[in-house]
């Protein structure tokens, strides 16, 4: 039987090329866009600035506030204090330049294959999107469900929001409800019992409703206010025996398709899987893009998205 596993939230040796919001090029070097869209803020870069250079600006001038949502009050703020020196030409130069790395369509896959599916977790509205991001996949046969394909929901532990409220969580517009399913008696107060809900809540394919769902449900560090991708990944690791070779696709949504690719690659080094060959690729839906007043909200997510992402490049060169 078809396997499948929810976590919240692989190095591989094989890299797989095609996921969105790639930032380097072939001799790890910026990309061109990503230089400009630092230069639209008038760093003072130096010529031919180098990861380091980027990653060093990228911290601490992108990052939104430590321990914060990215829709928080908090987040928003520093993302309008940050675009409010940019000209409406300015945005729209960004935006372009982050479709150009693929931070904004959506990402599909190379691979019709995959020996393991891992599905990212996220907020109720996002995880109901990338499964259903995942049944299209399926339905029109981007990908091929062997007997062997291990499907994987990566959950963490995060108090719901408070927009994921009782309503939210009873309807799941514009997706339609499965016709057996039922309130359950407690609703999910956390996001790690979000993945069994959500699943079970979904008007999914007959041959999807077919399979049993494996939940791996990852703890937050100490003081963290959620776990992030990272902790989902190990946690997998640390209860999974990937064998050599496989094949893995991460599902996830953009502007986060490229950045959660690397991570998992990045834990799968940490963990000590660097002598084996993995290929790893990310896919997901495009971004949602907030228009004329409210620009700002998408472009500071992706530059924060962007620093992240830096970062985690760092962090294979150590």
């Amino acid at each position: 039987m078809l396997r499948i596993i929810l976590s919240s939230c692989l190095l591989c040796i094989v890299f797989s090329f095609g996921a969105g919001g790639v930032v380097l090029d072939e001799k790890g070097q910026p990309h061109p866009e990503v230089i400009r869209i630092f230069e639209i803020f008038q760093f003072n870069l130096g010529p031919s600035p180098s990861l380091e250079t980027l990653n060093r600006i990228g911290q601490k001038e992108f990052l939104r506030p430590a321990k914060t949502e990215r829709l928080s009050k908090e987040s928003i703020e520093h993302y309008k204090k940050l675009c409010s020196q940019l000209s409406p030409q300015d945005q729209d130069e960004i935006l372009d330049h982050f479709r150009r790395i693929g931070d904004i369509e959506a990402v599909y896959p190379f691979r019709k294959d995959p020996n393991y599916i891992l599905i990212q977790g996220s907020t109720l509205s996002s995880l109901r999107e990338r499964i259903m991001f995942f049944v299209f996949l399926v339905e029109k046969e981007k990908i091929k469900l062997l007997p062997n394909t291990n499907i994987i929901f990566l959950m963490g532990d995060r108090d719901l929001f408070a927009s994921e409220t009782k309503e939210v969580l009873l309807n799941p517009a514009p997706f339609k409800l499965r016709k057996e399913w039922r309130i359950p008696k407690v609703l999910p107060t956390n996001e790690l019992d979000l993945g069994e809900f959500v699943w079970k809540q979904l008007d999914l394919p007959p041959a999807l409703q077919k399979q049993t769902p494996i939940f791996v449900k990852a703890p937050k560090k100490p003081n963290a206010p959620r776990a992030q991708t990272e902790d989902c990944v190990t946690e997998f690791l640390k209860k999974h025996d990937v064998p050599e070779q496989s094949t893995f696709l991460v599902i996830s949504g953009n502007p986060y398709v490229y950045y959660q690719k690397r991570v998992t690659e990045l834990m799968f080094k940490k963990r000590g899987y660097g002598n084996k060959r993995f290929s790893v690729e990310a896919v997901g839906d495009a971004t949602p893009i907030h228009e004329n007043d409210d620009k700002f909200i998408t472009i500071g997510i992706l530059l924060d998205n962007l620093a992240r992402t830096l970062y985690t490049e760092i962090q294979f060169l150590k």
